[in-house]
């Protein structure tokens, strides 16, 4: 699983830079929806935390499958 340099999975780089496009193939190669951050947060909680509100909406109907 690839990580930058602080530790946060492609999938929460996706979530809080507002790029949720990149959310589905990611997903779909294989990041997981609940893995947490070095600082405990989800891929969703980082995109409510930056306000990433499609990203929100596409984690969250992800996530119910």
């Amino acid at each position: 699983r690839v990580r930058d340099d602080l530790g946060a999975p492609a999938l929460h780089l996706a979530a809080g830079k507002g790029l949720p496009a990149c959310i589905p193939p990611l997903v779909n190669a294989g990041a997981l929806l609940d893995v947490q951050d070095f600082w405990g947060y989800s891929p969703y909680e980082i995109a409510l935390l930056h306000q990433q509100t499609q990203s929100q909406k596409i984690l969250a109907k992800l996530m119910k499958r």
